[in-house]
């Protein structure tokens, strides 16, 4: 699965939040009645990004169907990803090393191209300015990105895709509308409440919990997890 992540580090104020949790919507929907009929079973889909300074934890769970959860430690950069889907009974496990991370990427894409805008918006209690990211997809089309981001929030252990290219905060909202083989799909994530509260030491445990079966970043792809 395809993950829209865009989280990105922004300056190092001493009022920025470094420790806490952000909870997101999810919804994506379709022009396409098929597509549209599969996308609605995952009404409730929901992000939760935790986070206290190096260390984060991300989980996306797309309404009951699957949960995708990806943990990482900045200081030792080291990543544990978990997978879970209920209907197939499986649950996968993948450690990751930053080499591993590397590897993993393709090194012949080319970077999004990012234009800010003076636009702002109020998210979650906070005031996020916007920026329009172009990226090209696996076919060569462009793909325009509206991302909402804020400032006043640093979680230092938080990386992605995009978190080396430019964007200037962290993200609150993001819109991508992207045309498929299937129709026209649109996805937007955005953050509904904000939690400045330190997640517990537990939430960041790298050891594969009970019930996982360790696998590789090759067997997730197959599965379509990455």
């Amino acid at each position: 699965m395809l993950f829209v992540g865009v989280m990105l580090m922004g300056s190092t104020a001493s009022a920025q939040l470094t420790a806490g949790k952000v909870e997101y919507s999810f919804k994506m929907e379709s022009d396409d009645e098929q597509m549209a009929m599969a996308l609605a079973m995952m009404g409730n889909s929901t992000m939760v990004i935790e986070f206290d300074n190096d260390k984060s934890k991300t989980t996306m769970d797309m309404g009951g169907m699957s949960k995708n959860v990806v943990i990482t430690d900045g200081s030792k950069e080291e990543s544990l990803m978990l997978l879970e889907v209920p209907m197939m009974g499986m649950k996968k496990a993948v450690k990751m090393s930053s080499e591993d991370a590397k590897d993993s990427e393709d090194g012949d894409e080319e970077k999004p191209e990012i234009t800010y805008s003076d636009k702002t918006r109020e998210i979650a209690g906070y005031t996020c300015k916007l920026a329009i990211v172009e990226m090209e997809d696996e076919e060569g089309n462009i793909q325009e990105m509206e991302i909402y981001y804020t400032d006043e929030i640093a979680p230092k252990g938080y990386k992605s895709k995009y978190s080396s290219d430019g964007v200037k905060g962290f993200m609150m909202a993001v819109k991508l509308e992207a045309e498929t083989p299937q129709g026209a799909m649109t996805t937007v994530i955005e953050a509904t409440k904000v939690s400045k509260e330190k997640p517990d030491a537990d939430t960041f445990s790298m050891d594969v919990p009970d019930g996982y079966e360790e696998g590789t970043l090759e067997d997730l792809r197959g599965m379509g997890g990455m």
